[in-house]
């Protein structure tokens, strides 16, 4: 007994001795070279792709500005034969102002922030088919009108205002703000003398509360670095690039934009002076008239696209709220800059305030 377990022990034994163990087999790791050769493969198609992407892209983008409809005729800032005067106001600035003569109430245009009065050029060669009487005027630091001594802030483009209505003697005014230029409009007929004056009121693109692209500036190292940028130079290098430049006024306005206006939304950008460029957008992130709006008694169409990013349709009627029997009025598909893409509409709401107050 004793024999045969001993015999099965070193057979157990022998067998096992004869066991072939394998070990797992482990992938082989690459190198650390290996390793970047492969991210900068991978990295450098990526980029590739991503480039040919934008290229393509931008390409499209391009062609839509060349071949989008342009109601403008391709000359969106081309005024018609006027009066050319310098007027200075209270804050020492001096405006330089357009007349163009005509019949019925004094038509008077404000333009926005980075605009100027040529802004108002197709919406003025239609009012002179009517032989209409209409001012339009630079704000200060915009276009060819000086900067005064009294800040760049809309309180005092609204004095500027109020001082030229007053001085040029006009009566039954009927007021027309874009954007910065409605911010004007009803600051004055809330603040300033001139508002007695005024008989009607179209608020274009505009916002009686700090539009969200100028909210930023209320953080302040924020503001700082928006105030730096808007004065640098490399901006205005940026924005002289034609292709540059129409894409970074593009979201300002509506779908399908044309070039001609697109250049024209640039050039007039350019032709704003550096603190005007950046003073306007610090002030106009503490704006607030909201509850003030009450005061606004006249007559009032407020105007807004409802693809406008900058003054959006929840700030035109934020105003309509507020205003007593104003009108808002929303075009499809149109952006801020309504001057252009709505010029039309724009003289469709001063015909109809026109009938309006002739029968008051």
């Amino acid at each position: 007994m004793s024999e045969t377990i001993t015999k099965q022990k070193i057979d157990l034994q022998t067998n096992s001795n004869n066991i072939e163990i394998k070990k797992p087999l482990l992938p082989e790791l690459p190198s650390v070279s290996q390793i970047r050769s492969k991210w900068k493969k991978w990295t450098f198609l990526g980029s590739l792709g991503i480039g040919l992407t934008t290229s393509i892209a931008l390409r499209a983008r391009f062609n839509d500005f060349a071949t989008a409809y342009d109601n403008t005729g391709g000359n969106p800032l081309d005024l018609p034969e006027h009066k050319s005067i310098e007027f200075k106001t209270s804050s020492g600035a001096v405006l330089a102002v357009s007349i163009f003569e005509g019949k019925g109430s004094p038509i008077v245009l404000s333009h926005g922030w980075t605009e100027n009065q040529k802004l108002w050029s197709c919406l003025v060669k239609e009012l002179q088919k009517d032989k209409r009487y209409v001012i339009t005027y630079d704000h200060q630091g915009h276009g060819d009108s000086s900067i005064g001594n009294l800040g760049l802030t809309v309180d005092a483009i609204s004095q500027d205002l109020s001082d030229l209505i007053e001085g040029l003697d006009l009566n039954d005014v009927i007021l027309v703000g874009h954007s910065m230029g409605g911010m004007t409009a009803q600051n004055l007929m809330i603040n300033k003398s001139a508002k007695n004056r005024v008989k009607s009121l179209i608020l274009v693109a505009t916002a009686a509360s700090a539009v969200p692209l100028a909210s930023l500036a209320k953080i302040q190292p924020l503001s700082d670095q928006i105030v730096s940028l808007l004065r640098s130079s490399l901006l205005e290098e940026a924005f002289l690039n034609d292709s540059v430049g129409m894409l970074l006024v593009s979201g300002a306005h509506g779908k399908k934009p044309p070039k001609a206006q697109l250049l024209a939304t640039r050039d007039m950008f350019l032709q704003t002076q550096k603190e005007a460029r950046s003073d306007f957008v610090v002030d106009m992130s503490k704006l607030d008239l909201v509850d003030d709006l009450v005061e606004i008694k006249v007559p009032t169409i407020i105007m807004v696209g409802t693809k406008d990013t900058l003054t959006p349709l929840f700030l035109a009627k934020q105003i309509h709220s507020k205003i007593k029997d104003s009108v808002l009025v929303k075009l499809q598909d149109r952006g801020h800059m309504l001057p252009f893409e709505s010029f039309m509409d724009i003289k469709e709401s001063i015909d109809k305030l026109t009938k309006l107050t002739s029968k008051q």
